[in-house]
Parts: structure tokens; sequence; C-alpha cells
């Protein structure tokens, strides 16, 4: 009879630790396939991240390197209570996550590797998106470059509207790129430019918009202090623009027109000697010159004076010259 008692107890008590979870959580969670954060770029970091796992569990990560075949261990990460995780490949050679390597993962129970689950599909790993510089209308060459990885045969191609405009272009082993057109492409601003980098034959791409073209840089004439304008030459009609910089509080701007003899005249700013003054033109139709064109306010330059003419019977001698002047 006291042996029933104590097996209906002890049936009793495991009902309620179970219930009351009371055992370590990674002896009963049930694994899932792992979702990873796709697409998978090689990064700065060598990281993979993952979503939507089962808190406390394990993210394990395998990797197969371009070229080779068969997949590894890389290195596994607890999953945290909002699902997610992250694992560090290891970075023996600066570069542990290539463009053309294959990642998969797998959630488990434990640290061992214990109950895994159904692996995640096999993904590549992408090369960085290239960073391109700014494009204009009319120009003829692109350029930019890439912090990722690559090699000998990592190329970068120009394409509009899903056309090449200009062929393969190797990059250089520092990761900078110049492309250069096909002969009787026109570039006008708005086209939108694709721009596709090819690493172990998988790619990546950037999208820029071609802006306008820059306008011309202007020229300046030295300014002084006692000078109340700024003159100088630039494109007939065009707006230029001269700023006082050392006041960095909305900085005061005044405006001039171009003459059609390229010479122009912007009168009203204050300045003094020792102030930074930036000008700016802008042609119709294009984008403001740059870089801006910087002149320092000088001291105010001494002047001849003019004098009167000199009787015998004069005691002093008279005339004009610049106002503070001796």
């Amino acid at each position: 009879m006291k042996k029933n008692i104590f097996k209906r107890f002890g049936a009793l008590m495991l009902a309620v630790i179970l219930a009351l979870g009371l055992f370590p959580a990674t002896s009963f969670a049930a694994t899932v396939m792992p979702t990873l954060v796709t697409p998978i770029v090689e990064n700065t970091y060598n990281v993979v991240n993952g979503i939507n796992g089962t808190a406390g569990n394990y993210g394990y990560v395998y990797k197969q390197d371009y070229g080779t075949s068969g997949f590894t261990y890389a290195n596994r990460s607890q999953i945290d209570i909002e699902g997610k995780w992250s694992v560090t490949v290891p970075d023996p050679n600066q570069y542990s996550m290539k463009p053309g390597d294959q990642i998969y993962a797998v959630e488990t129970e434990d640290l061992n590797g214990s109950n895994p689950s159904a692996a995640t599909p096999t993904y590549t790993v992408l090369p960085m998106a290239p960073t391109v510089d700014d494009i204009r209308e009319g120009d003829t060459t692109i350029t930019g470059e890439t912090d990722g990885y690559v090699n000998t045969s990592s190329q970068v191609v120009a394409t509009r509207s899903g056309t090449s405009i200009s062929l393969p272009f190797a990059i250089n082993p520092d990761g900078t790129f110049v492309i250069t057109l096909n002969s009787g492409v026109t570039l006008v601003e708005n086209d939108i430019i694709v721009i596709q980098i090819t690493v172990n034959g998988v790619s990546n791409t950037t999208n820029k918009t071609v802006l306008a073209p820059l306008s011309a840089i202007p020229t300046v004439n030295d300014v002084y202090a006692h000078h109340t304008s700024v003159t100088g030459t630039g494109v007939p009609d065009a707006t230029i623009f001269v700023i006082n910089a050392s006041i960095l509080l909305n900085p005061p701007t005044v405006t001039a027109i171009v003459g059609t003899d390229g010479n122009w005249e912007a009168s009203g700013l204050s300045f003094s000697a020792g102030d930074t003054l930036n000008i700016v033109q802008e042609e119709p139709g294009k984008s403001p010159s740059t870089p801006l064109v910087k002149t320092e306010v000088k001291l105010a330059q001494s002047v001849a004076p003019t004098i009167n003419a000199i009787t015998a019977l004069q005691t002093s001698v008279q005339g004009s010259g610049m106002p503070g002047q001796q």
C-alpha cells in the first residue's frame, strides 16, 4: 500500500515539475530549422546572423571554402530570448568568408550539438557591393572601390536598362577600379547605372543615378579689407555665390550674375582682413561648382595718393588718399 502511495506521489511530482518547467530548458527544447539573414555578404566582421531560433538553443554554422569540397564546422552561438544569434566565422587570414564560399546552419539543443535540426538551404557568400563615386552627365569613365576580397579574376562592369555600356574591367589589388564606357555611350542626367562586381563567379551590384554636370570653377581676384565688392571671372549667365565662411552661424552670402564678357562683381558683403570667402558658380542646368574656391581677405592695400598742384608761396602740401591711411 505504501509503495503505491509513493508511486502515485512520485508521478504527481514529476507532472508538476514538467508543468512548471523546472528542468533545464535545453533538456526539453525542441530544435527547429534556423532562419539565416540573407543574402549573406562578405563583411568586415565575418558574421553570419540568424533569426526565429529557439531561445537557449545554439546555432551551428558550417562552411565550405570556394573551390574546395566538403563542409567544416565554423562556429556556434547561443540563441537569445528574441530568437536571434550571430556567429563569427574565425578569421585566420583576414577574409574567412570570401565570395563563393558556401554556408549552412543547424540548430542544436546544447553546446555538444545534441538533437540537431534540419539544415538550412546552402547559401553562397556574395561580394560586398562596390562603392561608386558620383556619376555625372557626360562622364566617360566610372570610378569606385571595394573593401572586400579581390583576386586577379575580379571584375566590374556597367549596365544601363539591362544593356552593358562597358567591357568588364579588372579591379586593382587595392580594391579601386576605373570603368571606361563604350564608344558612343552618352550618360544623361537621371539615368540609372548598375555597377556589377563579380568575384569567384558570384556578383553583387550598386545602383547610381547620373547627376547633372558640374559647373565650371570660377576665378576670383585678390580681395582686400578696404574693398566694397568681390570680383572675378566665370561663365556668362552663371550665378556666382560669395559666402563669408568665417561667420559660422548663417554665413552671409551675396550673389552676382556673370556678364557676357565673363566678368562678375558681387557687392554688399561685409568682410574684414583674415576672413575666408568661399566662391561657387552655378551654370543654368548644372550642379554647383566643386571644389569651393577659397580666398582670404588681405589687409588693406596702400594706394598712392594724389597731390594737388604746389606753388612757391604754399606752406603746406594737399592731396587725397584712402581713408585711414597716412
